[in-house]
């Protein structure tokens, strides 16, 4: 017991020190399913992905700039002219991030690159979207295209020689027609050309797809996104993402086009107002400007006037700063009664704003004015009047309009309280011209009143050019910093990080697959099993051996089954060596239930025993399943165990039979005739007799038993063994049958117990396997090896 309790410790450190070992081979060993698995994976990922349209990245990057070509707001309420602008608190860089993802500029871009007009080109297994086909289907209805609701397919077949057929929403009726055709649909008459020369080249079949307008602009408009680069900046990037790099490079330098048109005629509408109104004015201007100059040439004519007196030169000259004052109030009179009198006869039209005879104040109050009269017709494009933001708008206009006016009012009121004080004023220096003709007076009446109408007929002309300099010199107001750029490679999918995700998922999977099936599994597998689920020592573990039969070891045999049998009756010396002078040779070989190796292992050991001169009975002492006659080929009915067990009168000698097996001998007991009360026989006194005998003249005894389990008849037996070799059998023994071997040994049922494992596979073998068995065998080699792996040998 000595030599057991040694092997005990031993497994002890051993469980310890190969713990995780253990758990990690429990999934190692399956490496090659790991393999096949990540590779299906893999391959599954690369299948998808060659199916998968692959989208690509497109960015262009503008500047928005004011109308000094400065990049910045940070003074907006400068910026009048640009038209985009104007609010009492100024406008935002996102109130622009608005307007570029609007459905109102993506609109014009859809019609300038007839975005709602899609081809595609099918093929096996998926349809692509070509922006360069073959053949271009051009509306001839515009406004029917842009009003059309729904999807309509169209199929195109090319039939050479300048026609080709037409399939229309998938109905199996086709139609014939020549390029230039106009064809009637139910969206309007449109025609098809090809792109390049009579379109009869390597080309089968293209389907288009026909939206409205408005709802590819909802769509593109979609997928745009615009953001700043950095805080602080007016830099705009803008970005798409499309199968078709080409298609968004258009999209996005279209969309930078519409905007900067957008911008341009928001700029332009206070000019062309302003224009409007000067010219309306210079009109006026002109007819009372000829009128002046008649009367005085008339009144010239009457009078026979041609030189002022001299006497009035130095009344005249004193008065001359008083004069220059009254005629710039007169014409800010003039220019804010015109204003008022635009202001009542127009309330939804833009004021004019760079007239420059108003203050400070009422200036701002036009540039308000201005920006919500352009505000509220933006709206009105997309809604009506009875809009609640319009209606707003127009609250706000009528105040700011009242404030204007009555500004305007006041504004005159205090120019014609001034003019009246000048006028006094002078009236006092006239008075002191007492001898100037009243006919003088009058001329100079005249005068004054031609002077103030060419001093506003020039300011009217150079207002003129400075609103024709503005429109001329209209500048974007975004500036293209870098074109739209497709990325070479695609944003989605990607490829790497997929091909990555299906190998986790693939590894994973067999490792859930492992873990569950280990939780489910009820049977052993290997040593490692045995050694967690008990501390009885392990004798040894036996390979699985393919194919069917006996597996009887040989002479000289190298086999790594071979190699176990020896290391087995090595590690057996160990138990059956003498103690105090008392020999320890009789080994019990048996199970818990049938089929697994009993026989075998009992066999084979004797065999192992028997190859070192020494000398060895095997005794088939399972007489109610006898299987050693088969390792013989002996027949069952020869005189055994039983028959000497039931009848006093056969001796030992009469049943032991020399037999040789491959070279090896060895006297062998056999089972005998299969009795009817197996258990009673066992009772008798008959087999310790036998037991005591044999083990003074053999060396070693190895009785093959009966299952533990199943029959009595080995624990009515189990006090005469020394060793008891308790078999297991890999991939057949449930786990919770060793519960029950255990019981019996802490119970005294069984001595000296220690386990086999037999059929153990490869890949869940112990030492042997790994560091091989069958030392000095010939190297396999690779083309066998490859061999092995594929039929799972390995």
């Amino acid at each position: 017991m000595e030599q057991g309790n040694n092997a005990s410790s031993f497994n002890e450190i051993g469980n310890d020190d190969h713990l995780v070992n253990d758990i990690l081979k429990q999934y190692t060993r399956h490496w090659k399913w790991f393999l096949i698995v990540i590779v299906m994976a893999v391959v599954a990922a690369h299948i998808y992905l060659r199916y998968t349209t692959a989208i690509y990245s497109t960015q262009a990057t503008i500047l928005l700039k004011d109308e000094k070509g400065n990049s910045g707001f940070s003074e907006l309420s400068a910026l009048e002219d640009l038209g985009i602008f104007f609010g009492g608190s100024g406008s935002k860089l996102s109130d622009q991030l608005a307007i570029l993802n609007s459905r109102r500029l993506m609109e014009g871009v859809v019609s300038e690159l007839h975005l709602n007009i899609s081809y595609f080109a099918e093929g096996q297994v998926k349809t692509v979207e070509t922006y360069n086909a073959p053949v271009i289907v051009s509306d001839i209805e515009n406004q029917k295209f842009a009003d059309f609701e729904g999807v309509y397919t169209l199929r195109i077949i090319n039939n050479g020689a300048g026609s080709f057929r037409l399939k229309r929403n998938n109905n199996s009726e086709t139609s014939t027609h020549k390029y230039g055709d106009i064809i009637d649909s139910d969206f309007g008459k449109f025609n098809v050309l090809p792109r390049s020369g009579d379109g009869s080249g390597d080309w089968d079949e293209v389907v288009v797809q026909i939206v409205s307008i408005k709802k590819a602009a909802l769509f593109y408009a979609g997928q745009i996104t615009a953001t700043p680069k950095g805080k602080n900046t007016n830099v705009i990037q803008l970005t798409t993402q499309s199968p078709v790099g080409i298609k968004s490079r258009d999209i996005l330098n279209s969309l930078v086009r519409q905007y900067n048109l957008d911008a341009k005629n928001d700029k332009n509408q206070v000019a062309l107002n302003t224009a409007n109104f000067i010219a309306n004015r210079l009109t006026i201007i002109s007819e009372e400007l000829d009128s002046v100059e008649t009367t005085k040439e008339t009144f010239k004519k009457d009078n026979r006037l041609t030189d002022i007196p001299a006497e009035a030169t130095i009344a005249v000259e004193s008065s001359n700063a008083l004069k220059s004052r009254i005629l710039d109030v007169s014409t800010q009179i003039a220019l804010a009664q015109d204003l008022e009198d635009y202001i009542n006869s127009n309330t939804t039209a833009l004021l004019p704003s760079n007239l420059g005879v108003l203050g400070g104040g009422l200036s701002s109050q036009v540039d308000a004015y201005n920006a919500l009269i352009l505000q509220r017709n933006d709206l009105l494009i997309s809604s009506t009047e009875e809009n609640p933001v319009v209606q707003t708008i127009d609250s706000e206009l009528s105040q700011i309009r009242n404030t204007i006016q009555s500004g305007l009012s006041n504004e005159r009121s205090a120019l014609e309280i001034t003019e009246r004080e000048l006028r006094g004023q002078e009236r006092v220096y006239a008075s002191k011209i007492a001898t100037v003709p009243t006919l003088e007076k009058a001329a100079r009446g005249i005068v004054r009143q031609q002077e103030i109408k060419e001093e506003l007929y020039l300011y009217l002309l150079k207002k003129r050019e400075e609103t024709a300099i503005s429109l001329a010199i209209n500048t974007p107001n975004a500036k293209v910093i870098d074109e739209a750029i497709t990325s070479p490679s695609p944003v989605s999918p990607k490829r790497g990080l997929i091909k990555l995700i299906a190998a986790i998922i693939g590894f994973l999977f067999v490792l859930i697959i492992i873990y569950v099936r280990s939780l489910l599994d009820i049977k052993l597998h290997s040593r490692s099993d045995v050694e967690r689920l008990t501390k009885t020592p392990i004798l040894g573990e036996l390979p699985f051996v393919d194919g069917e039969g006996n597996h009887i070891i040989e002479q000289y045999d190298r086999s790594i089954l071979a190699e176990s049998f020896r290391i087995l009756r090595t590690n057996l010396d160990y138990f059956t060596r003498s103690k105090e002078g008392k020999k320890r040779n009789v080994v019990y070989v048996t199970s818990t239930i049938k089929g697994e190796g009993k026989t075998f292992v009992a066999f084979n050991l004797s065999l192992t025993l028997a190859s070192t001169g020494k000398k060895v009975l095997l005794i088939g002492g399972d007489i109610r399943n006898p299987q050693v006659h088969r390792y013989m080929d002996l027949k069952t009915a020869n005189i055994g165990l039983s028959e000497y067990m039931y009848d006093d009168s056969v001796a030992p000698e009469d049943i032991i039979t020399n037999e040789s097996v491959n070279g090896q001998k060895f006297d062998v007991v056999l089972s005998g005739r299969i009795p009817p009360n197996p258990a009673e026989l066992f009772m008798n006194s008959r087999y310790d007799k036998l037991i005591e005998r044999v083990s003074e003249l053999y060396d070693y005894v190895v009785v093959d038993t009966a299952p533990t389990m199943q029959v009595t008849d080995t624990l009515l037996i189990s006090q005469y063994a020394d060793v008891t070799i308790f078999v297991t059998r890999a991939e057949f023994t449930q786990k919770r049958l060793l519960q029950y071997s255990q019981d019996l040994y802490k119970e005294g049922k069984l001595k000296n117990m220690t386990y086999v494992v037999n059929g153990v596979k490869s890949n869940n073998f112990g030492y042997g396997a790994k560091y091989g068995y069958g030392y000095g065998n010939e190297e396999v080699g690779l083309w066998r090896k490859i061999k092995d792996f594929l039929s799972g040998k390995s």
